[in-house]
């Protein structure tokens, strides 16, 4: 199992659907959760989810659809690529729902606390004076290198034009 740290999370393979989760979800929300992430990539099914918030199942990660080490990876690109979009991290106490007593929800069959604090953070999308989202300028501070890059017959990054960097420019110009 390699170690995720903030200066290889960006080399490991899980790393380019997280991100493009992350910009998915602070189109429609101005919080990411870790539960959303792992909806929108296929980890987790709202009716599992739903069935741990009402306590019918006792921890998070039985029902996640990947193996633990993968899951606890992708937690920790979430929490690198967050700081680096200068998303703001908040703790969040899960309660159950429904009729009778709420009691508080384990993620992890261990209960380990770094393992439930990382499923139990959201990270939150600063807003700047004029309103403008973080997200919104970290990607336009992005979009000239892309182009560049993309004009630049000597740069190896999106040299050639194919139908993934079609479709990543116009995502991009879409998002704009």
């Amino acid at each position: 199992m390699k170690k995720i740290t903030s200066s290889t999370y960006k080399k490991d393979k899980f790393y380019s659907s997280i991100k493009s989760s992350i910009i998915d979800l602070l189109k429609k929300s101005n919080v990411i959760t870790p539960v959303e992430l792992f909806i929108q990539i296929g980890n987790l099914t709202k009716e599992n989810y739903e069935k741990w918030r009402f306590k019918k199942i006792p921890y998070l990660e039985k029902v996640i659809q990947c193996n633990l080490s993968a899951a606890n990876r992708k937690l920790r690109i979430l929490k690198y690529c967050a700081e680096e979009m200068g998303l703001k991290p908040s703790k969040t106490v899960y309660a159950s729902w429904g009729k009778g007593e709420k009691r508080l929800l384990k993620f992890s069959k261990s209960g380990n606390e770094l393992i439930e604090e990382l499923y139990s953070t959201h990270y939150i999308q600063k807003r700047t004076r004029n309103n403008k989202s973080i997200i919104k300028n970290y990607l336009s501070n992005l979009k000239p290198t892309i182009l560049n890059s993309f004009f630049n017959p000597r740069s190896s990054f999106l040299a050639t034009p194919t139908t993934k960097t079609h479709c990543f420019l116009s995502c991009l110009y879409d998002f704009f």
